[in-house]
């Protein structure tokens, strides 16, 4: 469809009449309408000529049309209209200003009348409560008006707006401040928090225009000196409230005070995931009920087990303990994760807002900077099901880390040494089987305590007039006393009489713990936990329920399980039977490959030759010293030397056709029922021949 354009008679226009009807005038300039009006020299006598260009608000744009009016004058009258502009033109300056200064001088007054304005202080109304009006020095004046400067030049507008300081932030960790502001916008007051380094120059400051804030370049250096003495004046009369910060919670170096429970000028301070985490360890619901409510779940094993976990953590901190682990594992849907977030509720709210419990997936760096951060307090990590191999050899890691209580030391970008986290705490982890089933090495299964929980039929929180929704509704809507009032009981003992509780205790565990052949890496955990369920029912809760001795030692590994070396011969000696075919003796019977060769099975003798390659192979997947393994099957008999003495001897093998280096191993004993057990197998396992194959 074509677009035609007609004239008045309706007759269709031409191509260049229809492109002359729709151009558009050109747009012109306030500096060139203002030049064009300018026809003789006489004009620059006139006052509108003056008052035009004060109008124009860029500054910028009026000097460039002052430098234009001065060559017009040049052109149009020479010399002699040249300086009757300059003259006509500060004298206009000079007359503005002086009216500007009348009127500020009237509204001061008239502001004075009103309120009863103090010299050298602020003199706002309506301040909001707790806040009060500052010092400021003599030569301010700022009222509901604004806020000016004035000296024998007159009085200069610092911002338009009634603005003061309302605290002062200082980190306990950087030493570094930031300033709280204070200031009225469309009637309200509002707060705002700011860098110290912004209210110090001049190209920082105005990028508070966009909070609210009147401040361009035109006014950031008054607004700046006027923040400054009223911080410099108020703060020599300690008028400014001082808030100390620190991003680290937990005991402080004295371990008198514990953040953020015991000092309320100590707030945290927290970024980027852990920025709720201040308003999640505040109290929330009713402390009273708390306690009655939580009395109802007590005695229930998992939640005797988490509570004492739970608790640990502020022991261990106050102690300067190692860290450990309590993972309560069972099937599901048998309350492991109501356990966890029930005790939760010690310290924090449980749900995804409140980022208090954490998922086992998260990155080994990430759990690093929030165990820096909580210290002292414990992290609650569930969903440890189902890892992949890497995910459960970074899980190993992890608990290390945690245990340890020191994290990695990292490079600045100047090439400074980053000071590294540390924090001593404990862990508590919930998970479907285990976590210690695949550890490789002793010091991580110390590390970690055991409670299996219950199965679906008979978990506790459908049994007994309870209900898992009313608990989880009533302990996600009250939360946060428990921990506090916990901190309070451990200052008040002590640290020399906490140690000396703790020393008694962990006699009491090494007893029962050497009667029920436990390991002995674990007391220190053991007896922690014991102590914190002691202290929380004698000073909290006082319902006369007490975890027993020995269900507290039935936690720990058993003496062989929590030994690597142990833990990788019953390993080992699995392997022997799952690769029967690899074995000559055991169910190989000809050898097409040498790399299928593992090695040779005395039935008589029950005891196997293994190459040192296979053992080599299987030590390194389980991360095991191999030296080390072989000097522990020599200490425990379990391994033949050679008549010289060397662990490795020479084994004849009619497969191989030919003699080689082994290890000869003793596999474990058999008792009758065992032999009965596994007589019809043994049938398919076939020796390859009657002759005895000598050893060297």
């Amino acid at each position: 469809m074509t677009n035609e354009i007609y004239d008045k008679n309706g007759n269709a226009a031409s191509e260049m009449t229809a492109n002359t009807a729709i151009k558009k005038p050109e747009r012109i300039s306030p500096i060139e309408k203002l030049t064009m009006k300018i026809k003789g020299p006489d004009v620059f006598e006139e006052q509108w000529l003056y008052e035009e260009i004060g109008a124009i608000e860029n500054e910028f744009l009026r000097k460039k049309a002052e430098h234009k009016c001065q060559e017009l004058a040049i052109q149009l009258g020479g010399k002699k209209a040249e300086k009757m502009f300059t003259e006509y033109l500060a004298a206009y300056y000079k007359q503005r200003k002086k009216e500007e200064q009348d009127r500020l001088r009237m509204v001061m007054a008239s502001a004075e009348k009103v309120s009863g304005i103090i010299d050298g202080q602020t003199n706002y109304t309506n301040l909001p409560e707790g806040i009060s009006n500052l010092y400021c020095g003599t030569c301010w004046q700022a009222t509901d008006k604004g806020v000016y400067y004035r000296d024998d030049k007159g009085m200069r507008k610092a911002c338009s707006q009634s603005i003061l300081i309302a605290a002062i932030k200082k980190s306990l960790n950087t030493g570094e401040e930031k300033v709280v502001l204070l200031f009225r916008h469309s009637g309200k007051w509002r707060r705002l928090e700011v860098d110290k380094d912004i209210l110090a120059s001049s190209q920082k400051i105005p990028s508070l225009h966009k909070y609210g804030i009147s401040v361009t370049s035109n006014n950031a250096k008054l607004l700046i000196a006027f923040l400054q003495d009223m911080e410099d004046y108020s703060r020599d009369r300690q008028a400014i409230p001082i808030i100390y910060t620190t991003s680290k919670l937990g005991w402080n170096r004295d371990r008198t005070i514990f953040c953020p429970y015991t000092d309320s000028r100590i707030e945290f301070e927290g970024q980027g995931i852990l920025a709720g985490l201040g308003r999640a360890l505040k109290e929330k619901g009713n402390r009273e009920a708390w306690y009655e409510k939580f009395r109802t779940v007590r005695g229930i094993p998992m939640i005797d087990f988490l509570t004492a976990a739970n608790l640990s953590a502020m022991i261990v901190g106050q102690l300067r303990l190692e860290g450990f682990c309590a993972n309560l594992h069972g099937p599901s849907r048998g309350g492991k994760s109501v356990s966890s977030k029930i005790c939760c509720s010690i310290f924090a709210g449980f749900q995804n807002t409140d980022r208090f419990i954490y998922s086992v997936d998260n990155t080994n760096n990430s759990v690093e900077g929030v165990l820096n951060v909580y210290s002292s307090l414990p992290l609650i990590m569930e969903d440890a099901n189902n890892m992949t191999e890497r995910q459960q050899r970074e899980l190993q890691t992890l608990i290390m880390k945690l245990c340890n209580g020191i994290g990695r030391g990292r490079m600045r970008k100047d090439l400074s040494l980053r000071e590294p986290g540390t924090w001593n705490t404990t862990g508590i982890i919930t998970s479907e089987n285990r976590i210690t089933k695949d550890f490789h090495n002793t010091g991580s299964v110390n590390r970690v305590l055991l409670m299996r929980g219950t199965n679906e039929a008979d978990c506790p929180f459908n049994k007994n007039g309870l209900n898992v929704a009313d608990l989880l509704n009533f302990f996600g809507n009250n939360h946060g006393f428990c921990g506090r009032d916990f901190v309070k009981v451990l200052i008040e003992i002590g640290v020399e009489k906490m140690n000396e509780m703790l020393q008694e205790i962990q006699v009491e565990v090494a007893e029962k713990a050497n009667e029920m052949k436990k390991s002995g890496g674990q007391i220190v955990p053991v007896a922690v936990m014991l102590l914190a369920d002691r202290l929380a029912e004698k000073y909290l809760f006082k319902d006369g329920k007490h975890i027993k001795l020995e269900d507290a030692v039935n936690w720990m590994a058993d003496v062989d399980s929590a030994d690597q070396n142990q833990r990788f011969y019953d390993s080992l000696m699995d392997s022997v039977i799952q690769n029967s075919g690899k074995f000559e003796g055991l169910g190989m019977t000809e050898c097409m490959n040498n790399s299928q060769y593992w090695g040779r099975y005395f039935k008589d003798e029950n005891k196997v030759a293994i190459l040192p390659s296979v053992l080599k192979k299987l030590a390194n997947e389980e991360n095991l010293d191999t030296k080390l393994f072989l000097e522990f099957l020599d200490d425990k008999g379990l391994i033949e030397a050679d008549s010289r003495g060397n662990l490795s001897r020479n084994v004849n093998s009619k497969l191989l056709h030919k003699g080689s280096r082994m290890y000869v191993i003793f596999m474990p004993d058999r008792d009758e029922e065992e032999e009965s057990e596994q007589e019809p197998e043994q049938k398919e396992f076939v020796d390859v021949s009657d002759e005895e194959i000598p050893f060297d």
